[in-house]
Formats: C-alpha cells, sequence, structure tokens
C-alpha cells in the first residue's frame, strides 16, 4: 500500500493509502482513506476522510467527515461534517459542524462549537492557561447544542441540554436542561435552568 509524504507544500489526490504524512501546507483533494494521517502545519481536505490513527498540529479543515480509531488534535481544527472516532482529544480550538459520535471524547480548548455529542465518556475542559499570563481575564467560548453520554464532565460549557446517567457541571457551565439518571453533581458557579431525574 502506497504512502504519501509532503514537505513543504503540494497537494495530495484521494485515495486508499498506508500512510499520509504532512509537514507544511498540504491539500487532499477527494475522498481518502489511510492506515495514518498525520499533519503538522497546515491541511486541507475538500471531501471525507477515514483513517485508523489521525494527528494533526497547526491548522486543519475537513469539508466532508472524519472517520478514526484514534485522533488527536492540536491547534485549530473544522470539520464541515460529522466526526466518528472511538477516542479523539483535542486542544485548542474545534468546530464540528455535524454529529459527534465517540466512546471518549476529551476536549482542553479555549474555543469549541458543536452541534450534537454522543458518547460514553465526554470531557470537556476551558484551557486559558497561556492567555492568563498575558490577560486577567480570558472570554471561554465553548457552545454545544445537545450532549448525551453515559459520563459527562464539563467545564466553561453553554449548552440547551444536557443528559446522561452520571454528570458533573463544573463552574462556568450554563445549561438550559440536564438530565441524568443515576448522579448529577453542579457547582456553585455553574447556571442550570431545568433539572430532570430520568
Amino acid at each position: 500500500m502506497e504512502s504519501i509524504k509532503i514537505a513543504g507544500a503540494g497537494t495530495v489526490t484521494g485515495g486508499i493509502y498506508d500512510e499520509v504524512a504532512i509537514s507544511g501546507a498540504g491539500k487532499i483533494i477527494g475522498a481518502t482513506n489511510c492506515n495514518v494521517l498525520k499533519s503538522s502545519g497546515s491541511l486541507v481536505c475538500d471531501s471525507s476522510i477515514e483513517t485508523k490513527q489521525f494527528k494533526v498540529s497547526g491548522s486543519a479543515k475537513i469539508e466532508g467527515n472524519l472517520k478514526a480509531e484514534e485522533g488527536k488534535a492540536a491547534g485549530a481544527i473544522r470539520i464541515e461534517g460529522n466526526l466518528d472516532a472511538n477516542k479523539f482529544e483535542a486542544s485548542g480550538s474545534i468546530v464540528v459542524e455535524g454529529d459527534i459520535n465517540v466512546d471518549e471524547f476529551n476536549a482542553k480548548i479555549t474555543n469549541g462549537s458543536f452541534e450534537n455529542i454522543y458518547g460514553d465518556k465526554i470531557y470537556i475542559n476551558s484551557d486559558g492557561t497561556f492567555l492568563k499570563n498575558f490577560f486577567h481575564d480570558v472570554v471561554k467560548n465553548i457552545k454545544v447544542e445537545n450532549i448525551e453520554a453515559t459520563n459527562i464532565c464539563i467545564k466553561d460549557v453553554r449548552a440547551n441540554r444536557v443528559s446522561g446517567d452520571i454528570i458533573c457541571i463544573e463552574e462556568g457551565c450554563k445549561i438550559d436542561l440536564v438530565e441524568y439518571r443515576k448522579t448529577l453533581d453542579i457547582s456553585s458557579k455553574a447556571q442550570i435552568g431545568t433539572i430532570i431525574k430520568l
């Protein structure tokens, strides 16, 4: 199985590969299926990506869906379709315009925008450590429409609805509706609209 490597700037035609590695600025044209996709710098894909391992450092824009067994993104990533993964970690800024279906989602981010997040373990936390060295106050901008999962722990998140078995809502959260089955832990510094025990 062929591997593709870009150093500097280049374009990859979609297809089936063992590994796609980009160092610099790379563009993928067409749907791509590979075992490993690694990008350090800038990545743009005009279609969907399916891979076992997805690792991005820098910026990435995927105009279709991303399906990965394991994913890690550091920097700024935008997925215009759905995100499906067994495990996905994100730091920096992430926007997913479609649905997120994951077993485990761990995001320590400064900015985030999500529609629906479905999974087993969902952890979303703001990361303003770097910015706090320069500014007294950090504007946290993490917005979610709906979260449905078994275990949920969120901080500095604004959401319309959060539903799960075990839920921990930490400071800075503003949630319109919370639905829980087993346990619910809410910080005194969180704002909650309606709470329903399922």
